[in-house]
């Protein structure tokens, strides 16, 4: 079951970018407030380190699973202050 799990995490990316194309991405040209493009970047910061850490368990990579793994510990307050600040913006 989660030896498909980056397969999986790959769809969900796929229909992030369908359900963001209107609103996001098919403005990414236009002025779009930067608070959004930090949101956009932290996230896909996320979503790529959610798939390679998927593959790397799979292809039996643990010590670059480790090694990349510790990214989160800086990420996750990105992620968490780029929710705060679009709330904040939005609200």
């Amino acid at each position: 079951m989660f030896r498909n799990s980056g397969f999986y995490f790959i769809g969900l990316l796929i229909l992030v970018a369908a359900g963001f194309w209107e609103s996001y991405f098919s403005k990414l040209l236009q002025e779009i407030d930067g608070y959004i493009h930090f949101h956009a970047i932290s996230m896909s910061l996320w979503m790529a380190m959610l798939i390679s850490q998927a593959f790397l368990i799979r292809f039996k990579r643990r010590h670059l699973h480790k090694f990349i793994g510790r990214f989160s510990y800086g990420l996750v307050p990105v992620l968490t202050l780029s929710l705060c600040d679009l709330s904040y913006c939005s609200g």
